[in-house]
């Protein structure tokens, strides 16, 4: 594991310490690790996202209906479901 050494404003230090005690965290360290693995989490998902996003603009435009889609959704949940109050 890599040790690094940080300086914060007291302000920023008095927040760490008083989130990481809320949490029930062993200090502001374990905290801040915490923030960075979930930014790190963050960042991969809106990667992922992104690349759907490309792809479905790369693939272009449908010609059908998308209330046609929806009402073949609704009739196959229908189906499974079997019960017309289902949708």
């Amino acid at each position: 594991m890599t040790r690094l050494n940080l300086s914060l404003p007291d302000d920023l230090s008095e927040w760490a310490v008083a989130r990481a005690a809320e949490a029930r965290l062993n200090g502001a360290g374990e905290y801040l690790t915490e923030l960075l693995r979930r930014d790190r989490d963050e960042a991969a998902r809106l990667a992922q996202l992104r690349v759907a996003i490309d792809e479905g603009r790369a693939s272009g435009v449908s010609g059908s209906d998308p209330l046609q889609h929806v009402r073949a959704l609704r009739a196959g949940l229908r189906r499974t479901v079997g019960s017309e109050d289902a949708v």
